[in-house]
């Protein structure tokens, strides 16, 4: 049997899951992956724990996507940079993730060409280093999709986007207060 292994889809599940929609010799199939919470990559000769699920996306795929359960859990550790690439009126108009820093899609690559110092002054945040965790969104997932894109060509290959963005985070915010 000849095998061919296309991965055609990623869907990366709340619970750490991994699934990969296959097609070997004209059939489809799911593989699902359990992936452990971190992994361990060396990148100019430091070992970094990274959340595994990150990792492997990245790697396969060029960009991960999360949910908000993962972008909470991401949360609580610190380690990680959340960024709203939504326009400032679109900010003031509906808020903004707390903790978050915005940085309009349009202001992105000079954000991040900035020095560390000028980055503070602009963004009132620290600059990422290129091995630490940063997470877009902005209102759908749309540009937030294509801001992890740009940083990972820039060499910030840990970059993610929060599936359905500033619009699902919103609408997990008022399911928790109905609880």
């Amino acid at each position: 049997m000849k095998l061919v292994f296309i991965c055609l889809r990623v869907i990366i599940c709340a619970t750490g899951l991994l699934m990969a929609k296959c097609k070997i010799e004209n059939s489809t199939l799911f593989l699902i992956l359990t992936l452990l919470p971190v992994g361990s990559i060396n990148i100019r000769g430091s070992v970094q724990q990274i959340p595994l699920v990150i990792l492997l996306a990245n790697f396969c795929f060029g960009m991960a996507v999360i949910d908000v359960i993962q972008l909470k859990q991401m949360n609580e550790t610190g380690r990680v940079m959340v960024c709203d690439v939504r326009t400032r009126e679109e900010v003031i108009e509906s808020g903004l993730i707390p903790g978050a820093v915005n940085i309009p899609l349009n202001e992105l690559v000079g954000a991040f060409e900035l020095t560390a110092d000028e980055f503070i002054d602009k963004y009132h945040s620290s600059k990422p280093e290129q091995n630490e965790t940063i997470i877009f969104y902005c209102r759908s997932g749309v540009r937030s999709c294509k801001a992890a894109q740009i940083l990972s060509l820039l060499g910030y290959y840990l970059s993610a986007s929060l599936q359905g963005g500033y619009t699902s985070w919103r609408s997990s915010q008022q399911l928790s207060q109905q609880d």
